[in-house]
């Protein structure tokens, strides 16, 4: 272990913080206590976290370098990624906490972030670190991190403004350090981060926006061909593309058809309002402003570019990067057929922004040599250049070639590439009581491109909001256990937590004009309820605990270790897989689910080779009686029934 490594620093920095060497702030006991009652702890703050820190060095083997990569660290040279199971956290949001215990996160005059005795209520990386061996309790082994990057000022939403508005990609939002490491530079708490998720066996995964930065990025001074530009007084005008009805039916063939005729641009008058990038650029109150030879130019804010009718309004706080320039400058514009669907004519290898795409290229490979992250999430992946991503995917594996690349794509097809992406967000979060065995029937494929197994993210309607406790715990119980597929904890699913995070997938019209009147946490100041009084943290981690007993079986893509039993119900409502091999087939893992939410349903299970035995359901403990390769039970609405037979 090295001395002067970040994470070894901090207890030194702690008590080296005169200001707040007699600070006493409020914790959750959930993250040193996980399963117990839920309250406020009261300690001082440099003795907690000086504590908990070193805790965690004790556990750091002597002559490690944890500052490096996870696989190298344990001489693993597979791809981890099978075994993953991850805990989403937006360090902003996940590790927010009430510290003073006046009801209110921050509000300081000095900073909206501190509370009244200079203590940051908001998450801070410090935070996130005291977060680990509560992570680690639930079972999970990957911290996938929302992006953590420095956020734009120009147009910005809420009052902390959006992660997905970047504004350096190479430097950190500042508001994620802690006032109790003073004199310790964020980029530093954030190694120190890294390395103590290492110490714990935990990887690290940073997801990344690439495809579009804040209008007020830094590379809009010193790279302006990176950027869209439009005539500065055309700015307050400035909106969407717009297509007739006939153009819109051609263009929706683009995907499939690829055919060039299938292509249209914009109207003249949309594209007119563009203008070739300014060789200077200024800075007016922070926005980039251009000096082109037709008058001054500004930087276009983004808009969902697909489907090209969107209802969604524009995105003010981020723009599009410009991947492809013609000679002609005839595609001079942003539309869905420069930014997504790329028109023939324009995606040529000669036309990319080759310094652009250099410099994309590093980024994932400038995290893994200063930070040693493991594995990174592609925000929009599937809307960058395919040959950008293979860079991308390239240069980060010539550095770790362990190192996983995810996906944000909801609908993954046809077979895992080994030289592709590890797994990809996928559907999940479309489930409900009904839908639930679709995962089933995807991982019941031969050798899909695995998806994550979460039935919400920070874009969706929160699982516990949909459909309560027994729904959140019987879509975990059925995805933890599938091929090809990856549980992931969305920080607050464990929590009951109903207030979504942001608004983007799965809300109807009248839900999304609700949350635009509320403080959505990705851009304003939140926290979870780490008070929550009936917690799944218990449940999920027996089951996280079960998958890992038998992970060879769980993470086995192979044919035959899959198979549906047959079961008798009433209109077939209850369901069930089992996890085995045929060479071993009394070891088994066996889920049922009732998929009627209304009605409790009886059920007959046959499952060979259960012979005569008994089974705790690792979720409620209740004891059930197998005879004869034969289970009847009657399980309640929507109930899911997890049992492991050895």
């Amino acid at each position: 272990m090295n001395k002067t490594s970040p994470l070894s620093r901090i207890p030194q920095l702690l008590e080296n913080n005169s200001q707040h060497a007699e600070t006493y702030i409020y914790v959750p006991s959930a993250w040193s206590r996980p399963f117990s009652k839920y309250e406020y702890v009261f300690v001082r703050a440099k003795d907690y976290y000086r504590d908990l820190v070193v805790r965690i060095l004790e556990q750091a083997r002597p002559g490690v370098d944890y500052t490096a990569n996870l696989s190298s660290i344990r001489g693993e040279a597979d791809r981890w990624s099978t075994r993953a199971v991850l805990y989403n956290a937006f360090p902003r949001l996940t590790s927010a906490f009430d510290h003073d215990g006046n009801h209110v996160i921050g509000q300081s005059q000095i900073d909206l972030t501190l509370n009244e005795k200079g203590i940051r209520d908001s998450g801070t990386f410090l935070k996130t670190i005291a977060m680990l061996p509560y992570i680690r309790s639930l079972g999970a082994n990957t911290l996938y991190l929302l992006p953590v990057n420095r956020i734009g000022t120009t147009h910005r939403k809420g009052d902390l403004g959006s992660p997905y508005a970047t504004a350096d990609l190479l430097d950190f939002d500042p508001l994620l350090a802690d006032p109790l490491l003073e004199g310790m530079s964020v980029a530093d708490q954030f190694a120190a981060l890294v390395e103590a998720a290492h110490i714990l066996d935990i990887r690290v995964v940073l997801e990344f926006a690439l495809r579009t930065a804040s209008v007020d990025c830094v590379q809009a001074s010193s790279h302006p061909e990176w950027f869209y530009w439009i005539h500065r007084q055309d700015a307050d005008r400035f909106e969407k593309p717009r297509f007739t009805s006939e153009e819109l039916q051609r263009i929706r063939q683009v995907p499939t058809s690829g055919q060039q005729e299938d292509y249209l641009p914009p109207c003249p008058e949309y594209r007119q309002m563009f203008t070739l990038p300014p060789d200077k650029v200024k800075r007016l109150k922070g926005q980039p402003v251009g000096q082109t030879s037709e008058g001054e130019a500004v930087i276009p804010p983004a808009f969902a570019d697909w489907p090209p009718d969107d209802i969604q309004p524009s995105w003010d706080d981020v723009t599009y990067l410009r991947m492809y320039r013609d000679p002609k400058d005839e595609y001079n514009y942003m539309a869905y057929n420069t930014l997504r669907y790329y028109d023939p004519a324009l995606a040529k290898e000669e036309n990319a922004v080759r310094p652009l795409w250099d410099y994309l290229a590093q980024v994932i490979p400038t995290y893994q040599k200063k930070y040693g992250i493991d594995g990174s999430m592609i925000d929009m992946g599937h809307a960058l250049p395919e040959p950008l991503v293979r860079d991308i995917r390239q240069e980060a594996r010539k550095i770790d070639p362990t190192f996983a690349f995810f996906e944000e794509n909801f609908y993954p097809k046809g077979q895992a590439d080994p030289e592709g992406y590890d797994a990809a967000l996928g559907f999940g979060f479309e489930c409900d009581p009904h839908s639930l065995w679709r995962m089933v029937d995807y991982a019941r494929q031969d050798r899909p491109e695995a998806v994550f197994g979460t039935l919400e993210t920070h874009n969706t309607p929160r699982a516990a909001a949909r459909g309560g406790a027994r729904f959140s715990l019987a879509g975990y119980a059925v995805f933890c256990f599938l091929p090809s597929v990856l549980p992931m904890i969305h920080s607050g699913f464990e929590l009951l937590e109903t207030f979504p995070v942001n608004t983007g997938l799965g809300f109807t019209k009248d839900q999304t004009e609700f949350y635009a009147r509320e403080r959505l946490p990705l851009f304003y100041l939140g926290a979870l309820n780490w008070l929550s009084r009936d917690p799944l943290s218990r449940v999920i981690a027996r089951l996280n605990d079960l998958r890992k007993v038998h992970l060879d079986l769980v993470s086995d893509t192979s044919s035959g270790t899959l198979d549906l039993p047959y079961v008798e119900s009433p209109e077939g409502s209850v369901k069930a897989y089992r996890r085995f091999r045929p060479e071993a087939p009394h070891r088994q893992i066996v889920v049922l689910l009732n998929t009627d939410e209304a009605s409790s349903r009886k059920f007959y299970l046959h499952v060979p080779y259960a012979g005569d035995r008994k089974a705790a359901d690792m979720i409620t403990g209740f004891i059930h009686t197998f005879t004869s390769d034969w289970l009847s039970y009657e399980m309640a609405p929507g109930q899911a029934i997890v049992l492991s037979l050895e």
